[in-house]
């Protein structure tokens, strides 16, 4: 898990969903024959041995009905990499790994990336006749593409993708396209990455970031396409 990115009161569908206000990042040690060796909450970042202390206000439920030593269940949305406890379980069973092995496996350091963007529509196209899902999925492709040690997502990158879905004389100019990026480091840290023709990924070892650990992720939610209407 990377992140807690909002909470609510468990069944409570909310316009504006609670945001922690702190995290705390620890880890656990587990009991069985296997052991791994962590000094510290960074270490064990974006691991199966992570442990996170969320502390948040819940703005939304009356406190009133409240009392001291009450619980109360709550629907977390997360931000995480799959699949980390099963390879990790995989790759640390007692009969593939020799006693005094030490293996820690942890997801990529994420550069939450969003990508916003205009495609300028002229003479007979129509915002309708694009496939702004396909578009989407291309760019979050493109994106995934580019892996670790490359270190930078560029302007063209987007436009490259966007004028295979759209015809004519239409086009996404350059200044048309923002790129923003937020990379959650191992520390706790938080950098943010904002430029108007490329963002790039730091070398930061004393947090534990650099472009040979850190991706570039998004999804479609974090991809706003708009379009506005050129008239010849």
């Amino acid at each position: 898990m990377y992140a807690v990115e909002s909470l609510v009161p468990a069944g409570i569908v909310a316009d504006t969903p609670i945001r922690p206000e702190e995290v705390e990042r620890g880890y656990w040690l587990p009991t069985g024959d296997y052991q791994p060796i962590l000094d510290n909450g960074m270490e064990a970042a974006f691991s199966a041995y992570q442990m996170l202390t969320v502390t948040f206000v819940d703005t939304l439920t009356n406190h009133a009905q409240l009392g001291a030593g009450d619980t109360q269940d709550y629907d977390v949305t997360v931000f995480d990499m799959p699949l980390i406890d099963e390879i990790n379980d995989f790759l640390t069973d007692v009969d593939r790994v020799a006693p005094t092995t030490n293996v820690l496996v942890r997801g990529a350091v994420p550069c939450v990336t969003t990508i916003s963007m205009r495609i300028r529509l002229r003479d007979s196209d129509f915002e309708d006749d694009i496939d702004v899902d396909g578009l989407r999925g291309a760019l979050i492709n493109r994106i995934y593409a580019l892996g670790f040690d490359y270190g930078v997502l560029s302007v063209s990158h987007v436009m490259d993708v966007a004028h295979d879905y759209i015809s004519g004389r239409s086009d996404v100019g350059g200044t048309t396209v923002t790129l923003r990026g937020e990379i959650l480091a191992p520390s706790g840290d938080r950098l943010i990455l904002s430029d108007g023709q490329e963002i790039t990924i730091p070398e930061r070892p004393e947090i534990q970031v650099t472009p040979r650990n850190t991706l570039f992720l998004t999804d479609s939610s974090r991809i706003d396409i708009q379009f506005i209407r050129v008239e010849s």
